[in-house]
């Protein structure tokens, strides 16, 4: 154990290994099945979100539990700005980054008067609300169903400037 959290410290500290593992990922992963890539894909996404929560109870000392709500407003607005609007997933993203962003900049307001308790309890009701709100309403999210026809984004089909990806 005291082996591998050296190496993730060092992994960490180290711009250059960091470096050499986005390399190893971009150049491995055209070698993989489409269904291993769709399961890194998910644990990355799954690291991204446990790194957040670590972010602002580690260091922040701050608990927040609205986590759930704000990932999802981004993929809703990503599906949605795909599937309506036809946009490619590259500028759907940071768009949808945007509307999380400006989301969680309106319940900032409310959340500069509490502390503790009181703003786990806040932003839990906060992912509470959106998960009521996605499941009521259905013209726009699909209910428990989901969005439905967004197109999975796969290897070689997402193009950047012109290069597939």
């Amino acid at each position: 154990m005291n082996r591998l959290r050296a190496f993730l410290s060092a992994l960490v500290a180290d711009w250059r290994l960091q470096a050499l593992l986005v390399l190893a990922l971009l150049l491995g992963a055209p070698l993989l099945s489409p269904g291993t890539v769709q399961i890194a894909s998910f644990v990355l996404i799954a690291a991204i979100f446990a790194q957040s929560i670590n972010l602002l109870t580690g260091l922040a000392g701050q608990i927040s539990l609205g986590h759930a709500g704000f990932f999802g407003i981004g993929a809703y607005c990503t599906g949605a700005l795909v599937k309506t609007y036809g946009l490619d997933v590259t500028l759907g993203v940071p768009m949808a980054v945007l509307l999380a962003g400006v989301a969680g900049w309106l319940l900032s307001f409310p959340a500069k008067r509490v502390r503790d308790v009181y703003l786990a309890m806040m932003t839990l009701g906060f992912g509470m609300v959106f998960f009521e709100v996605v499941r009521e309403w259905n013209s726009v999210t699909g209910g428990t169903m989901g969005l439905p026809g967004v197109p999975s984004a796969a290897l070689r089909t997402l193009s950047i400037l012109g290069v597939k990806v």
